[in-house]
């Protein structure tokens, strides 16, 4: 795999989502957090506070959740949004 630095946001998304689901929780979180910080979105940060939560660091994961679900209520995505408020 490429280095993540030369990913674009969508790859870096894809590469995180994919390390959720074999419960890579250190390479999902460090996929997410380089996500959030290229462009912050609210499916990036309900992924990075799952990985967060996962590896124990519940402060992490309760900010990314609060952010994630402010961003999701702004664009009217009151699914997600539904989704992150379960997190805080």
């Amino acid at each position: 795999m490429p280095r993540k630095e030369a990913l674009r946001p969508a790859e870096l998304l894809d590469a995180a989502n994919a390390a959720l689901l074999v419960a890579d929780w250190q390479s999902a979180r460090a996929h997410f957090e380089a996500v959030v910080a290229a462009r912050p979105t609210a499916d990036a940060l309900l992924g990075l506070g799952v990985a967060a939560r996962t590896s124990g660091d519940f402060a992490a994961a309760t900010e990314a959740h609060e952010r994630g679900y402010h961003l999701a209520r702004a664009s009217g995505d009151e699914q997600v949004a539904a989704r992150l408020a379960l997190g805080i």
